[in-house]
């Protein structure tokens, strides 16, 4: 069993110290984590939410990328409230889920949009180190919904006068739980962070846990020892450990931290995912939520050989595998900022490494490319998405020479009057104003989805070998406790796994399909049940058979019919599939 991540009540004392200061600072009053100013103002909380929602961003930019553009112009006092939102969201993530290094380079980020000095609480940075608990992929990719929830928790707080504040966790019941349960309505989804700060603000009556599904399945597990008839799924908890705790075998009551109250909840899992830290970096932390077969250890390796060596990298697999997330984590796991983009068969070097634009003066001056915007002025390393939908020879001819070690002069000139140039060093330091110069650690991350790689455009030999290619798999056997695995990490409920694994088998025999397409499907039937899969299918599996010919197509329908046809709504199959592909009738009229 791996080391937990604290194993004493002093290992995780810095962080509920930090929220009592939170509570008292900034709930209880309108002060600050780290000021003397007024930060947590009901006005400055408004303010925040407002900039958050009243200018969506609905691209595919990042959210840090979205919250940049949306603070813009903000006071400083916003920007602080920023960073101290921020703070509260990266408490709870144990390394495994969110590393050190990557918190504290965001709340920096924030900082410097904001003209703030470079945090410096060495004290109240120390919590953030430690972590609760796995709090799973959504709880990153849905950061929006996260941070709303906590700016709806503090405005109802500000709800009431400020001596009467303190009350409402003296009732974390009734008061607390009412707040909790107001802030929802505002995030749209079912944000984990609701969970996290019912913990962390009342701990000694919520659970130290992020997921409502485990909650349920500890509720399920000991049914037995509820008191209480109400649905209030934290009553029964409260119950459950109460119960536990007299009878002196578990003492403290941790639903992850004592191996034995684990298994009986998980009816005999193994204990590999919640609310556990690992000596060093692991398959874990590179591959949460993407591989759980024993193909990770092996994908780890490739990445990390790969990187060693000095090559470049481009992440090849089936549609949905999770290519631009790895190829994100890759960079986290470097402790490096990158730049995204999606490659274009239009791309010349003028989008990738730059060329002549017109000013409003009627001049022409030099503007950096795709690849030359991350050397300068900061250092992040390129990932680019679908790199073989671009005639790489065209699009990045010249800077092939220059990973090879060579100096290129391009054809144009900076401002002032020097030719621009592209070489490798170690270090940028002293560079002029027309150099850009590729640090050896700089890194192209590409992904390629190999059903493609025969329509789109051939990768040159020259290019190739500057790239290490390394598979991204599905996994081999798809089991119920793999996808239970699966819906873990996604924090949607367990009680769909044996129909989906049975799905996601099943589609695999005729086109092969990642995780990521599976929690698609996964997501759309939490929402709306069970009897809408044939919708959920439509919507994100069968456009992926294109291509696939329709005799072929048409027998592989036949063969589900047969096996779901209890809970699948075959006719709407059929009728797109004649529609979509032009295949003749699954039943005859």
């Amino acid at each position: 069993m791996a080391q937990m991540y604290w194993e004493t009540e002093g290992d995780r004392a810095a962080i509920y110290e930090a929220v009592e200061r939170w509570k008292e600072q900034c709930l209880y009053k309108d002060g600050s984590l780290w000021t003397n100013a007024p930060i947590w103002t009901a006005e400055n909380l408004q303010h925040f939410y407002e900039r958050l929602t009243k200018t969506p961003l609905v691209d595919k930019r990042s959210f840090d990328e979205k919250l940049q553009l949306q603070l813009a112009g903000a006071p400083q006092s916003i920007y602080q409230l920023a960073i101290e939102v921020l703070y509260i969201y990266y408490l709870f993530p144990y390394s495994g889920s969110v590393r050190y290094e990557t918190k504290l380079r965001k709340l920096n980020d924030v900082a410097a949009w904001g003209n703030i000095p470079l945090l410096e609480q060495e004290d109240m940075l120390q919590a953030l180190k430690l972590g609760l608990g796995a709090t799973g992929t959504f709880y990153n990719t849905a950061k929006w919904h996260e941070i709303i929830y906590i700016v709806q928790v503090a405005l109802g707080f500000k709800e009431v006068p400020a001596s009467e504040r303190p009350a409402i966790l003296r009732r974390p019941e009734s008061d607390l739980k009412r707040v909790l349960e107001q802030a929802k309505q505002f995030a749209e989804k079912n944000v984990q962070m609701h969970h996290i700060l019912a913990h962390l603000l009342a701990p000694h009556y919520y659970e130290c846990i992020a997921s409502g599904s485990h909650k349920e399945q500890i509720a399920n597990a000991f049914f037995q020892y509820i008191k209480h008839a109400e649905e209030d799924i934290d009553r029964k908890l409260f119950d459950i450990r109460q119960a536990l705790e007299e009878e002196g075998t578990y003492t403290p009551v941790h639903y992850y931290h004592n191996a034995e109250l684990y298994e009986r909840w998980q009816a005999g899992s193994v204990v590999q995912e919640d609310n556990i830290r690992y000596e060093t970096p692991t398959e874990r932390d590179w591959l949460a939520g993407l591989v759980f077969d024993d193909e990770a250890g092996v994908l780890k390796t490739q990445i990390d050989s790969a990187l060693k060596s000095g090559k470049h990298i481009i992440l090849t697999g089936a549609p949905g595998t999770g290519k631009s997330t790895l190829a994100k984590r890759i960079c986290d796991y470097a402790n490096m900022p990158y730049t995204l983009t999606t490659a274009s068969p239009s791309w010349t070097s003028y989008d990738t490494l730059g060329g002549y634009h017109p000013t409003r003066q009627g001049t022409l001056t030099f503007q950096p490319g795709i690849v030359l915007k991350t050397i300068k002025p900061t250092t992040s390393w390129l990932i680019v998405d679908e790199i073989n939908r671009t005639n790489v020879d065209q699009a990045f001819g010249a800077l092939l020479s220059v990973l090879a070690g060579d100096s290129v002069t391009l054809p144009y000139e900076h401002d002032n009057g020097r030719a621009i140039t592209i070489r490798r060093a170690e270090t940028t330091d002293f560079a002029a104003e027309e150099d850009y110069i590729i640090p050896s650690d700089w890194r192209i991350i590409g992904t390629m989805n190999t059903r493609d790689k025969s329509s789109l455009f051939e990768l040159s030999y020259a290019f190739m070998r500057r790239f290490a290619f390394i598979p991204v798999p599905i996994p081999r056997v798809i089991t119920t406790s793999l996808m239970e695995a699966y819906l873990r990490e996604w924090a949607l409920p367990t009680t769909l796994a044996p129909l989906l694994a049975q799905l996601w088998q099943h589609i695999n025999t005729v086109r092969k399909i990642g995780p990521a397409l599976m929690e698609d499907v996964a997501r759309y039937c939490a929402q709306s049940g069970q009897e809408d899969i044939a919708s959920a299918l439509i919507l994100y599996v069968l456009p992926q058979f294109e291509g696939v010919p329709p005799h072929r197509l048409q027998a592989w329908l036949q063969t589900f019919a047969t096996d779901f046809d209890d809970v699948v709504a075959i006719d709407i199959l059929s009728s797109f599939c004649e529609d979509f592909f032009e295949m003749e009738p699954l039943y005859e009229a």
